[in-house]
């Protein structure tokens, strides 16, 4: 009697262990199947990959939020307490800024100041680069403060409401940086939008769960494109310069700079094929391209944005740079109308 007692007793706690067993996936095809997954905006939109133009070593562990001055990478990370100020061509540490953020989650940079997100008390810092606090406001109530995009008087941000791809409504809103009102919401493009930065004319938004990043026309926050974040789980930061996108991964703790050359929307690039050679070189190479145009401009850009050469060149004219450093630099050959290609130069003397 005492047997069977004992049996009818523990049989229901049996069934609860083999429930969690089976949850933590032990047996794959038992665990329980989940009947409805919320989509957001474009999450069947294809994605593109792009060419990784560098990596090295993020100077933080878990870093969480990069931004380009130009001249430097800022970057940000868990628990660190600073801002680290990188090389952007040999990855070197050249400064680290004191901060009391424990959990900086979306840095950017404009005008000589840094603006940087507290998650855990869900303010925008605004920090000289000295490390002086000029100004914090307060957010408007967000659930998980991420990514920050200063524009001119207004800045935007994320709210990722949910950790998993089951929650739904996580959010992409603007604010006046003066008087701190919503000027604009949309739903995000993302099960957990993390970076987001913009050119003016375009924005993009990294979905961490799916490794992507948006490409959004700000006109009408319609999706222009979709492109493969570096590095796999966990793209966090994102920043831009003229020739790409900055990158950082939690899950790797690199950088990374990819080649994505903004352009106006009705800019498409050259139909026939255009050719830099011999790439590598030493500063010597030539240009040329099939079209029957007789005259294009070609730009060179060095990897923190600014432009090294800005030249009419003719059909397989040989161009002498010598004076430019070792290192990679981006090519932008253009028609002078609406047709433009972009290609990668590097120069190993």
């Amino acid at each position: 009697m005492r047997a069977i007692f004992f049996t009818l007793m523990i049989f229901p706690f049996v069934l609860q262990a083999q429930q969690w067993l089976d949850q933590m996936g032990i047996p794959v095809e038992k665990q329980p199947q989940q009947t409805y997954q919320p989509k957001f905006a474009g999450e069947d939109y294809p994605i593109s990959p792009v060419p990784i133009i560098k990596s090295f070593l993020s100077p933080t562990l878990m870093p969480t939020g990069i931004t380009c001055s130009g001249t430097y990478l800022y970057v940000i990370g868990y628990n660190e307490f600073k801002i680290f100020v990188v090389d952007p061509i040999s990855g070197a540490l050249i400064e680290e800024i004191p901060i009391d953020i424990q959990r900086p989650y979306g840095i950017d940079y404009q005008d000589d100041k840094l603006y940087v997100i507290d998650n855990d008390n869900k303010l925008l810092e605004i920090i000289l680069l000295d490390g002086t606090v000029e100004q914090v406001i307060p957010l408007a109530n967000p659930v998980f403060p991420v990514g920050i995009c200063v524009d001119g008087d207004s800045y935007w941000m994320n709210d990722t409401k949910g950790t998993t791809a089951v929650f739904s409504g996580d959010s992409t809103l603007n604010f006046d940086i003066n008087t701190n009102e919503l000027r604009k919401a949309f739903p995000a493009y993302a099960n957990f939008p993390t970076g987001i930065v913009s050119d003016g004319d375009f924005m993009w938004i990294t979905d961490n769960t799916s490794q992507s990043t948006f490409k959004i026309s700000k006109g009408d926050y319609a999706i222009v494109d979709r492109i493969q974040a570096p590095g796999g789980s966990y793209p966090n930061g994102l920043s831009i310069c003229n020739m790409g996108l900055w990158y950082v991964n939690n899950a790797t703790d690199s950088i990374y700079l990819v080649e994505v050359i903004t352009t106006g929307e009705n800019t498409p690039d050259l139909t026939k094929e255009c050719a830099l050679y011999p790439n590598p070189n030493s500063g010597v190479f030539t240009i040329s391209w099939e079209d029957e145009i007789p005259v294009m401009n070609f730009k060179m850009y060095s990897l923190t944005g600014a432009m090294v050469l800005n030249k009419n060149v003719f059909r397989n004219e040989q161009l002498i740079c010598n004076e430019l450093f070792e290192g990679i630099y981006i090519g932008e050959l253009s028609d002078g109308k609406n047709s433009k290609k972009t290609m990668k130069v590097i120069i190993n003397k």
